[in-house]
């Protein structure tokens, strides 16, 4: 199943000198444990630098997006198994 979500959220990452880390989420009451990083994309948005993460657990798939010149996070969609949830 796939929901557009497109709601603020927030992320705890982990920094190292060369990269970025998801370490999880928070969305509707619940920390969500990210397992991969699968695809990350950056964009424009007018003349905002956006970036996008493409994250996954064992729960399903989930589209991140930073908007670098608002510092927010957003969860943009969500899919997963019909029969995990």
């Amino acid at each position: 199943m796939y929901d557009p979500i497109h709601e603020q959220i927030r992320v705890k990452v982990e920094f190292n000198s060369h990269d970025l880390k998801i370490i999880s989420f928070d969305w509707q009451g619940r920390e969500h444990l990210v397992d991969k990083i699968n695809l990350i994309t950056k964009a424009r948005k007018g003349r905002e630098l956006v970036w996008v993460y493409y994250v996954s657990n064992s729960g399903g798939a989930y589209k991140l997006r930073y908007d670098t010149e608002s510092v927010t996070w957003w969860l943009e969609e969500v899919t997963w198994e019909e029969n995990k949830v």
